[in-house]
């Protein structure tokens, strides 16, 4: 399924709703240790420039796994 499909799934050619994040998955990506610097990490260890990300991993399902 390309982009244009998969959109189209999601959101209606006629739709004038806007789409707002939810402010608990914003602060799960954005927070410090959150989503993207757990996904920063993984890359720079797959290319070769990092350690091992499972200390950013461990970090992460501490701070936001659901109780």
């Amino acid at each position: 399924m390309g982009w244009q499909a998969l959109w189209g799934t999601m959101v209606g050619a006629a739709s004038a709703q806007v789409i707002y994040p939810s402010a608990e998955a914003t602060r799960v990506y954005q927070s410090p240790g959150g989503l993207l610097d757990v996904y920063a990490a993984c890359e720079r260890f797959a290319i070769g420039r990092g350690p091992d990300p499972d200390a950013h991993i461990q970090t992460f399902r501490g701070a936001f796994t659901a109780a």
